[in-house]
């Protein structure tokens, strides 16, 4: 539940209470930090539209071989509630790059350049800054992924965590500190929100 009346809700299933990624900016001393894990789930949020400049940032952590189907899993996509359209953001698979990032608009798939490990946290954010969609990965100031959208495609969705509108290729992993902004964050955000890892 947010402070912003933009309340999301579980498709299950869903597990609570793994064990998430560690750092100082979620935890101190010997407390553990918390995820849930997605196994076929998926965490729905309703939005009119994705504002013309908005940042998504989230832990990601994916479970699923990278060889095992064309899509290794979505982690966050804005579409209409049952639609294979809009933008999504997810792990590639067999069909296009597996085991990197793949930003995908309508029939459109960009990758990205860097290998993700399985069973590994990562720190995603999906910036959109009008029509220019750019994705960061572990606080590099060089985006991963950058891809053109147009201004009609980011309307009358649904923001989704773990799957796409039409739940094909749905996260099997885990998931930890989503946050949605309504602003396009700047690098130093960006590396603030990253924080490192241990």
């Amino acid at each position: 539940m947010s402070g912003n009346g933009r309340h999301a809700v579980y498709e299950l299933p869903v597990a609570f209470f793994l064990e998430g990624p560690r750092s100082d900016l979620f935890v101190t001393g010997d407390e553990t930090n918390r995820a849930i894990h997605i196994v076929d789930g998926r965490l729905r949020a309703p939005f009119s539209e994705l504002p013309q400049a908005a940042s998504i940032s989230l832990w990601c952590w994916n479970g699923m071989p990278t060889d095992a189907r064309e899509v290794t899993g979505w982690m966050v996509s804005y579409a209409q509630p049952y639609g294979a359209g809009g933008l999504s953001l997810g792990v590639g698979g067999t069909a296009t790059a597996p085991g990197r990032l793949v930003l995908r608009r309508g029939e459109q798939t960009q990758p990205g350049t860097t290998q993700l490990d399985r069973w590994s946290w990562n720190h995603i954010v999906l910036v959109r800054d009008g029509n220019r969609c750019r994705v960061y990965l572990n606080g590099n100031p060089e985006p991963e992924v950058t891809l053109s959208i147009d201004s009609e495609e980011a309307t009358g969705g649904q923001l989704t965590f773990g799957g796409c509108g039409d739940r094909a290729s749905n996260w099997e992993g885990r998931l930890d500190e989503i946050a949605v902004f309504d602003r396009a964050l700047s690098d130093e955000e960006i590396q603030r929100l990253w924080g490192g890892v241990k």
